[in-house]
């Protein structure tokens, strides 16, 4: 565990989740931290619970938010390459093929979409794992859920069932096509009224391109992906030290077929 300098004897807040799910927190100064190639100073991290934030089974010690991805960078998320590279926004140049995608609305990433060919506003979320469409959107276009008994986790942790999910035929993003998308029937805060769009983009949709977000201008960027994995496959494993040294093939599964 870290021991960190904690601001204020009785600094504690309560952090809001979806469904309005409280958790208790407190914050902690951090002297220096290292993201990657990223360096940073005098940085305020909040608490929670040991053991509350996880992907599957794999647990995760921490949460990068948006007061250390400042508003001046733009983060590309190649998933070909396994990196995430942040970029001053003027030194900023889109990748070949990569198409700008407008919003709807400064100083929100709301896209125009499609969805089976009903006009809708779905806003971008990297941290969603899945896209979804609020109920009442779902009732309005005649579509019924699943019961997939899917979970959704925020970033604080929390868990709320979601209402099943639905799958599309066909989306379009500002005249990007994909077809078979599969949405969750949820809504982050049915409570909140002032809520006026109609859903959200997450990764199963991002994760198809690569996905580049420039938080100075308010833009998205979709890239299209590579199709030679090959060529990136060594710059990959030399993140991973020597852990695949042993590997008899590195990059590659080996499997058993059985026709008993």
């Amino acid at each position: 565990a870290l021991d960190l300098y904690t601001r204020g004897a009785e600094s504690w807040t309560v952090l809001r989740g979806i469904h309005e799910a409280r958790v208790y927190s407190r914050p902690h100064e951090v002297i220096d931290m290292q993201v990657g190639d990223l360096k940073l100073y005098n940085v305020v991290l909040w608490s929670l619970p040991t053991g509350r934030l996880k992907e599957g089974r794999r647990p995760i010690h921490g949460v990068i938010g948006g007061d250390i991805l400042a508003r001046s960078m733009v983060i590309d998320i190649d998933r070909d390459a396994g990196l995430v590279k942040l970029t001053v926004g003027p030194h900023f140049r889109p990748p070949e093929g990569a198409r700008r995608v407008p919003t709807l609305a400064y100083h929100t990433f709301l896209v125009a979409s499609r969805v089976d060919g009903r006009p809708l506003a779905l806003l971008v979320d990297l941290a969603a794992k899945t896209s979804a469409l609020w109920p009442r959107v779902l009732a309005r276009m005649g579509l019924t859920a699943d019961s997939s008994g899917e979970v959704v986790v925020d970033s604080f942790g929390n868990q709320v069932a979601a209402g099943g999910s639905v799958r599309a035929r066909a989306i379009e993003i500002d005249g990007v096509a994909l077809d078979d998308v599969r949405f969750l029937a949820f809504e982050p805060n049915p409570y909140l009224k002032t809520i006026t769009y109609d859903g959200i983009l997450g990764q199963n949709v991002l994760a198809r391109f690569r996905t580049i977000v420039d938080l100075d201008s308010w833009t998205l960027w979709l890239a299209p992906r590579a199709n030679d994995l090959a060529s990136t496959t060594p710059a990959r494993l030399r993140r991973w030290g020597g852990r695949f040294a042993a590997c008899e093939n590195a990059g590659s599964d080996k499997h058993a077929v059985s026709d008993s």
